[in-house]
């Protein structure tokens, strides 16, 4: 079993080089894209997507830092991230693993949006 999967604990924190190379951006929102259990699911949904997001939020004056992408990463990484970049929001885009719905059951695109402040 794949280290990320035996250890999901793994994928909710901030490595050391994380912690030191990011820095407080002060913005109202940050956007993390993670895999998960789906690398496909972010590749199939991301082009689209992403793109519509941020300009929605600028079109609404709200601050973003730059977009973060986090391998492997779990919902619960948004909290430590919210903390260190001084964030209000983290709008957290998450490839879902194939069968969470009867119509995904052999297509690992889904894709999941949470949000942690």
């Amino acid at each position: 079993m794949a280290a990320p999967l035996g250890s999901p604990d793994l994928g909710a924190r901030l490595s050391a080089q994380s912690r030191d190379w990011l820095t407080p951006e002060n913005r109202q929102v940050q956007i993390v894209v993670s895999d998960g259990l789906s690398a496909e699911a972010v590749h199939h949904n991301m082009h689209d997507l992403l793109p519509v997001l941020m300009e929605g939020l600028v079109a609404r004056n709200i601050t973003t830092g730059q977009p973060i992408v986090a391998l492997y990463g779990r919902v619960k990484l948004a909290e430590p991230l919210a903390e260190l970049l001084r964030c209000d929001l983290v709008v957290y885009l998450i490839g879902e693993r194939p069968g969470g719905d009867a119509h995904a059951i052999s297509k690992p695109v889904g894709l999941s949006g949470l949000s942690a402040w």
